[in-house]
């Protein structure tokens, strides 16, 4: 009985020792929020090339979000178009809807090499500025378009390369989830 009550004053110190020392661990994670394993922020990188055929045929836009939610248009005047972003507020919308629309010009050429190309990069990184995650999606088109079926291009209504997605935060904030 003596054994008994000894391994029960043994076994009452083990846990109030082992419940205090959790509790009483420095306060990096629980407390503030903070700790280095947490989504901070998501870099996305759009990259579109088009064809200069395409480009003397069509009228492009490309709208996206920007950090605060916003969505911007901007026409594309070069064979590339670039845009970063870095969102750190989440959900976030993310992402590109492309249109091109057929020019008011004299279509001069028997056929068009219409291209285009898409890189887009999503960065998720930690408050400790390592990387979480990564995802890339990319697409790649090249047609040729008679003169006499320019028109007819346009009303097909081609999907350019948009790209749409909703960023939201895992419910321990550790990881990012994208829909």
């Amino acid at each position: 009985m003596k054994n008994f009550k000894l391994f029960m004053l043994f076994a009452l110190v083990a846990c109030v020792s082992l419940f205090g020392f959790s509790s009483c661990g420095g306060d990096d994670d629980d407390d503030d929020g903070g700790s280095s394993k947490k989504a901070s922020k998501l870099e996305v990188s759009y990259q579109y090339t088009f064809s200069a055929d395409f480009l003397s045929i069509a009228d492009v836009k490309i709208a996206y979000y920007d950090a605060s939610g916003t969505l911007q248009t901007e026409t594309v005047s070069g064979t590339t178009w670039t845009k970063s972003v870095t969102y750190t507020t989440f959900p976030a919308e993310v992402g590109t809807k492309v249109t091109a629309t057929q020019k008011s010009v004299s279509l001069t050429k028997d056929q068009y090499a219409v291209s285009w190309t898409t890189n887009n990069v999503l960065k998720g990184y930690y408050a400790d500025g390592t990387n979480a995650e990564t995802k890339k999606y990319s697409t790649s088109q090249k047609l040729s378009v008679n003169k006499a079926k320019v028109a007819d291009f346009f009303k097909k209504g081609f999907d350019f390369g948009s790209f749409m997605a909703n960023v939201s935060l895992s419910s321990d904030k550790t990881k990012f989830i994208f829909e």
